[in-house]
């Protein structure tokens, strides 16, 4: 990854005051680290959002800050956005010692097309989306890749151990033989049960209004009683 450059300056703004800042294009921040004292700061906006693409958590920034003679490596902790429109409001920077060894969350990324997700017999569960590690702040890789064509059989899966990454300048902070994805079986949905309603056998259905052949009704029986009786 190249070298990642950004020129901030000290703000006097602070609290609600600071929304004037966003109006003119810049970012509240503040800089801070172990033993450091936090220095309130305000970022172009623009410039700040296309490094933080390219940083993500892991990568670099080298600070220039008005004023000061010593640019300040840092990595972003945190980025606030407006709820509704998506906007950045206020971010946190940590600065780092590029010779003491730090952590760092570093996310997995899945590279590749399945041929089982894409014929419809698999499905790959992903457990673990971002793995901690320890390591030179240089040295912190930007992400992690897992080639997901590896992955022909149901029941296969990614553990930790199988990550390719420097060991020797890199530590992670998880169980080698943690799984971060699993290769499942496709489930198929249901079809819905026809409910169909037989005759039971030798039942006759129900008639409502008739009568069967040689059958005669109590009105008909006591009917015929009267009449003789008379």
């Amino acid at each position: 990854m190249d070298k990642l450059n950004l020129s901030v300056n000290k703000r006097d703004l602070l609290g609600k005051k600071a929304k004037s800042l966003r109006r003119q294009g810049t970012l509240p921040g503040n800089v801070y680290g172990k033993g450091l004292e936090s220095v309130a700061i305000s970022l172009p906006t623009k410039e700040f959002h296309t490094l933080s693409r390219a940083a993500g958590e892991t990568g670099v920034i080298y600070l220039k800050i008005d004023g000061e003679d010593q640019e300040r490596p840092v990595l972003i902790h945190s980025i606030s956005k407006h709820p509704v429109t998506d906007a950045l409001i206020h971010a946190d920077l940590y600065q780092v010692n590029l010779k003491v060894k730090t952590t760092a969350n570093v996310p997995i990324v899945l590279v590749g097309e399945n041929e089982l997700e894409k014929q419809g017999e698999g499905l790959i569960m992903q457990v673990i989306n971002e793995i901690e590690v320890e390591a030179l702040p240089t040295d912190i890789p930007h992400q992690f890749e897992i080639d997901v064509t590896t992955l022909t059989e149901v029941g296969q899966s990614v553990k930790i151990s199988d990550l390719t990454y420097d060991r020797e300048k890199v530590e992670i902070q998880a169980e080698p033989e943690e799984n971060i994805l699993i290769m499942q079986e496709a489930q198929m949905p249901e079809e819905p049960e026809e409910e169909v309603t037989e005759a039971a056998e030798g039942e006759l259905p129900e008639v409502i209004g008739e009568k069967a052949e040689g059958e005669e009704s109590e009105s008909g029986e006591e009917g015929s009683k009267e009449k003789s009786e008379s």
